[in-house]
C-alpha cells in the first residue's frame, strides 16, 4: 500500500514538473512558435476555399493555391496598410487629444468646483501637458510594427502549408483536426467580419477619427472569447469621448455596437459553431488565462484552437480520456 502511495506521489510530481517544463518551453520559444502556430490556423482557415477551387471548379492544386495566396497577400497588405495610416494618423494628431483632455479638465472644474479643492487640478494638468506623449506613442507604435514584422515570417510559413494538398492527408487524429478547427476558425472569421462591419459602418457614419483602425481592431478581437467583444466595445469610447464629448454620436455609437455584438456573440454565433468544439465555457475561460499568461496577446488569440486540439489528443489516448471528459464539461 505504502508503496502504491509514494508511486502515485512520484507520478503526480512529475506530470507536475513536465508541466513547468513544457510551459517554461513554450515561453523560451515564443518567437518561433507563435507565427508558426498562427500561420497554422489561418492555413486552416483556407482549407475550405483551397477545397472548393479543386473539387467544386476542378482547378489543379497548383493554381488553387496560387489564387488562395494572391489574395491572402493582397488581404495581409491591405491590413498592415491600415495599421500603418492609422498609427500615422494618431502621431499627427497626439497634440490635439492631449489639448481637448486639459480642456476637458477645465471645464470638469468649473462645472464641479469641489474637484478643485479635493484634487491639485492645476499640478494634474501641468504634468499631463510635460507628458512626452510623441515619445511614447512612437514607443508603442514600435512594438505593435516589431508584432507586424513577424506578418512576413507569418505568410511564408502559411504558404508552404498551403503548397501541401489537404485532401492527401490520411491520418484520422489531423483529420479531425483540421476539420474542426477549419469550422470553427471560418465561422469565427464570418461573425468577426460581420461585426466589423457594423462597427466600421457606424463610426465611419457619425465622423469617428480612426473608424478603420477601430473596425479591424474590432475584427481582430472577437476571436478572443467572452472578453474580446467587451474590449471591443470600451476601446472607441475614449476617442469618441474626446471627439464629440457626451453627444448623440457618442451614444449611437455605443448604442449600436453594443446591440450588434450581443446579437451576433448570443444569437448568430452560437448557432453557427454549435458543439464543434465541444468546450466547456469554463474551461475556455482557464484556457484563456493560461495562453495569455504564456504567450500574451497572441495567446488568447489561439487559446481555444489550442485547447481543442489537446482535447481531440487526450480522446485518442486511453489514460487521459477522463481529462478529455473533463475539458467537455463532463464531470
Amino acid at each position: 500500500m505504502e508503496i502504491a502511495n509514494n508511486n502515485r506521489v512520484i507520478t503526480i510530481s512529475l506530470v507536475i514538473l513536465a508541466i513547468i517544463a513544457s510551459t517554461h518551453a513554450l515561453i523560451y520559444t515564443q518567437a518561433v512558435l507563435v507565427p508558426f502556430v498562427i500561420s497554422v490556423f489561418i492555413y486552416l482557415a483556407l482549407v475550405p476555399a483551397l477545397s472548393f477551387l479543386q473539387n467544386r471548379l476542378k482547378v489543379s492544386h497548383n493554381l488553387a493555391v496560387g489564387i488562395i495566396a494572391i489574395g491572402y497577400l493582397l488581404l495581409s497588405a491591405l491590413l498592415i496598410l491600415i495599421f500603418v495610416q492609422s498609427f500615422e494618423s494618431i502621431l499627427g494628431q497626439a497634440g490635439l487629444y492631449r489639448t481637448r483632455v486639459l480642456e476637458l479638465m477645465s471645464k470638469l472644474t468649473e462645472t464641479v468646483p469641489a474637484l478643485g479643492s479635493t484634487f491639485d487640478i492645476s499640478s494634474i494638468k501641468d504634468q499631463f501637458a510635460q507628458l512626452p506623449v510623441l515619445k511614447i506613442l512612437k514607443g508603442v507604435t514600435g512594438d505593435i510594427f516589431g508584432l507586424l514584422g513577424n506578418s512576413a515570417l507569418i505568410i511564408i510559413f502559411t504558404i508552404f502549408l498551403l503548397l501541401g494538398d489537404p485532401a492527401t492527408v490520411e491520418n484520422t487524429f489531423v483529420k479531425e483536426f483540421q476539420g474542426k478547427v477549419s469550422r470553427y476558425v471560418v465561422a469565427k472569421f464570418f461573425v468577426s467580419a460581420l461585426t466589423s462591419t457594423v462597427t466600421a459602418v457606424v463610426l465611419l457614419s457619425v465622423g469617428a477619427d480612426l473608424a478603420l483602425l477601430f473596425a479591424l481592431v474590432t475584427f481582430l478581437l472577437n476571436f478572443i472569447p467572452n472578453i474580446g467583444s467587451l474590449i471591443a466595445i470600451a476601446l472607441p469610447l475614449p476617442v469618441l469621448f474626446l471627439q464629440f464629448g457626451f453627444t448623440a454620436p457618442f451614444w449611437i455609437t455605443l448604442i449600436i455596437c453594443g446591440i450588434a455584438q450581443f446579437v451576433i456573440g448570443n444569437v448568430l454565433e452560437p448557432k453557427m459553431l454549435g458543439d464543434s468544439l465541444d468546450l466547456h465555457p469554463v474551461v475556455v475561460l482557464l484556457f484563456l488565462m493560461f495562453w495569455g499568461l504564456v504567450w500574451g496577446v497572441p495567446g488568447m488569440f489561439l487559446a481555444v484552437p489550442i485547447t481543442s486540439l489537446l482535447k481531440i489528443l487526450f480522446s485518442r489516448i486511453e489514460i487521459t480520456k477522463p481529462i478529455a471528459e473533463l475539458l467537455a464539461g463532463r464531470f
